[in-house]
């Protein structure tokens, strides 16, 4: 009794709390009637019903995948004397333990002699929560999910029933020499029954599965789904041919098919597909025209920008001009910046003019060019002169080799590791990875035209590129919020 916990399916934990908020004493019975196939009665079995209860208790098992199954059972109270029936518990708690990978003419010969014996016991004095210490503070009669068992038929069955699911949820009786099973439940209106009723519609399967796989199989290996519901469960999807494109061209495709839509909006602008397309050409041009360090084979171009139009356009910019990016947030810390600049041996940065006439460059060679409002925001393009780059700093420091890895054709931006377990470590992340991911999210989350995708990671991490290549490749409107 005390071990007892009523065995619930899964995502059923919210019916339990609406039978706790509903206290109305008033039993609205309802009835659904499941059709169970028509099988022999197995070698060591009386009646169908007993085998019935007994594979009941090995479906609850599976499809719980559980090991100890607790349901109430219908009491025999058929020797208690009428006037001492009220004294006595109507419901009998019900454990067993069950193995899913025993075989199942194991289990269900347990199943046959656990339920002998609790019909054999007949029931319980209610006041033994009074006598027994470790049970006092639990409810006379506790409260069941399932109940199990078989009516007698007599005219007050129906006060019985009320009784009954009075502290249940469910009474399941098997009727008609075991071709139907009956779904017994108290309707609420704070109660839905229909999820537990869509999981014991598996249960015929459950029995067809056992009698064709044999009772020397396991239990773990009958299965729950019929063949004609497979294909509708558990679809096999079919790809799309994928057409071998690059993000940028996918944009580009996107631009012509809608070039009037909304493309990106902020507090300050807004600016269609056709007005985003032409302002990243026009930057792209500027970018392709630096002239980048041949080093280690590197085209990375650092986008030292905040959450704006301005940055969105220049990612589309630089991957225009076949360079890649690396995004470098306004709250990184100067020591950071300067790392991460010097290791990726990035030579162009783009920044906004404001946080350029900030910086200190006196000790850098570097030619910038003014490329004015991109956007929402005054940009302009710095280039480092690769012989002078740090000169200084290269000197107080000991040489150390960088952690920099010569870039494939593929790839597509730069992100640096947080650098919680030692030395921050550059990313590389391919077009191919980018574009797949892209057209995943889209199909997943079905995004179209109609749809608003707002700017909300910080652009040193992975989930604004997903917010900005999720947009533009699928219609939608990205739209951002400018940082303070």
């Amino acid at each position: 009794m005390v071990a007892y916990e009523p065995t619930t399916f899964s995502r059923q934990s919210m019916n339990n709390v609406a039978g706790i908020i509903d206290v109305s004493p008033e039993i609205n019975v309802k009835t659904a009637i499941l059709q169970l196939p028509n099988i022999p009665l197995p070698v060591g079995f009386e009646d169908i019903n007993d085998y019935l209860s007994a594979a009941f208790l090995a479906f609850m098992a599976r499809i719980c995948c559980l090991k100890t199954v607790c349901v109430g059972i219908l009491a025999n109270k058929n020797k208690i004397p009428d006037v001492a029936l009220p004294l006595y518990s109507d419901i009998c708690p019900g454990l067993f333990k069950i193995n899913i990978h025993d075989e199942l003419s194991s289990i269900l010969n347990f199943c046959q002699k656990s339920l002998q014996k609790y019909h054999s016991s007949y029931s319980f004095l209610i006041d033994m929560f009074y006598r027994y210490p470790e049970l006092r503070g639990r409810k006379q009669v506790p409260h069941h999910n399932i109940v199990l068992g078989c009516l007698i038929k007599k005219s007050s069955e129906i006060e019985f029933v009320e009784k009954v699911l009075h502290d249940s949820n469910i009474l399941l009786l098997f009727e008609n020499f075991g071709t139907e099973m009956h779904l017994l439940y108290n309707e609420r209106p704070s109660q839905d029954f229909e999820h537990i009723k869509s999981v014991l519609k598996h249960f015929p399967t459950f029995l067809k599965s056992m009698v064709e796989i044999g009772n020397d199989a396991k239990l773990s290996e009958v299965s729950m789904v019929s063949t004609e519901e497979m294909p509708k469960l558990y679809p096999i999807y079919t790809y799309p041919e994928i057409i071998a494109e690059s993000p940028f061209t996918a944009f580009e495709t996107q631009c012509m098919a809608t070039p009037n839509n909304i493309a990106l909006t902020s507090t300050q602008c807004s600016m269609t597909y056709k007005q985003c397309y032409n302002e990243v050409k026009r930057l792209a041009k500027l970018i392709s025209d630096r002239d980048l360090s041949p080093q280690f084979g590197n085209k990375i171009v650092a986008l030292h920008l905040p959450n704006s139009l301005a940055y969105v356009i220049s990612v589309m910019a630089t991957v225009h001009a076949d360079k890649a990016f690396l995004p470098l947030p306004l709250d990184y810390p100067p020591e950071r910046l300067s790392f991460t600049m010097k290791d990726a041996d990035v030579n162009i940065q783009i920044m906004t003019t404001e946080t350029y006439e900030r910086s200190d460059f006196t000790k850098i060679k570097n030619i910038e060019t003014r490329v004015g409002i991109v956007g929402d925001e005054d940009i302009v393009i710095v280039e480092f002169k690769a012989e002078d780059k740090s000169v200084e700093r290269n000197q107080r420091e000991p040489k150390r080799r960088s952690s920099f890895i010569p870039m494939d054709d593929d790839i597509y931006y730069l992100m640096y590791t947080s650098g919680s377990t030692g030395r921050p470590k550059g990313v590389q992340v391919t077009k191919t990875g980018v574009l797949n991911l892209s057209r995943a999210q889209i199909e997943l989350w079905g995004l179209n035209e109609n749809d608003t995708i707002a700017q909300f990671a910080s652009i040193g991490f992975d989930a604004t590129i997903s917010e900005i290549f999720t947009a533009l490749l699928s219609g939608a409107n990205f739209s951002s919020s400018a940082e303070e």
